[in-house]
């Protein structure tokens, strides 16, 4: 995907996608969108950062996979990209947060 999508425009482009986890990135991260899905027992699979740097993207998604989402949040959260006070792993444990948060709340979206 060359394109910087927001998740509504995501969503309607790929309708087969409708049951990932959409994330979007925010404060200044290289990366747009965040996809990933969540099992049952709270394991994280098919982490895909959109727009990131390819290498610690792909290396941060084969890291996480079959890793329990509290044990994810636990290692990403607060890493901080170029003094930017986030990153795409920060961000990626702010959407886990936000997901179990919407989760209890009721709502569907992470």
């Amino acid at each position: 995907m060359s394109e910087r999508l927001t998740i509504e425009q995501f969503r309607t482009k790929f309708p087969e996608k409708a049951h990932k986890q959409l994330y979007q990135l925010q404060g200044g991260c290289c990366g747009s969108l965040l996809e990933y899905d969540c099992d049952a027992n709270d394991t994280i699979h098919d982490v895909v950062f959109y727009h990131s740097c390819p290498g610690n993207s792909t290396g941060v998604a084969k890291m996480v996979e079959g890793m329990p989402i509290l044990e994810v949040i636990r290692r990403l959260e607060g890493i901080d990209c170029k003094s930017r006070g986030t990153s795409c792993p920060d961000q990626f444990a702010k959407a886990l947060k936000q997901y179990l948060k919407n989760r209890e709340s009721g709502k569907n979206d992470g």
